[in-house]
């Protein structure tokens, strides 16, 4: 009995990791390294920083700040567009705030978590952020 009670203990879901993510919980099995490694956006007033790191047998889980420096520009972030790796790796995302507002506001600055397979690499995310226009293009 004692060695069927480890085999059927719950593996972490993505939905529990995913809110581990947002929470900044521990997660058992789960190794966690708080860091603060810059990550290219391909744009020059927005800075993006891996910050946390839950590694773990089954995903990856990322949280990315990412902060909007420009003055009068928004930033958009569609998480669909998201991407780490080929072929993409990524599982499930969430992002608190969509739009980043212009610096002055206060508005503009958002966390990207994400869930990935464990063969992912940070260093091959791909984010999904663009410069809004002005309201022009409704999409």
């Amino acid at each position: 009995l004692m060695a069927q009670a480890n085999e059927t203990a719950p593996q972490m879901g993505k939905i529990d990791l995913m809110k581990a993510l947002i929470r900044g919980d521990f997660v058992a099995g789960y190794a966690i390294k708080e860091l603060s490694m810059e990550v290219e956006t391909g744009l020059s007033k927005v800075d993006a920083t891996l910050t946390r790191l839950y590694t773990g047998p089954e995903f990856n889980g990322y949280v990315f700040r990412i902060v909007n420096q420009s003055d009068d520009e928004k930033v958009e972030i569609d998480v669909r567009k998201l991407k780490i790796g080929q072929p993409n790796l990524a599982i499930f995302s969430s992002v608190d705030r969509d739009v980043l507002e212009a610096k002055p506001s206060g508005r503009n600055v958002a966390y990207l978590k994400i869930i990935a397979k464990p063969a992912s690499l940070a260093s091959e995310v791909l984010l999904p952020i663009s410069w809004v226009k002005n309201g022009k293009d409704g999409k």
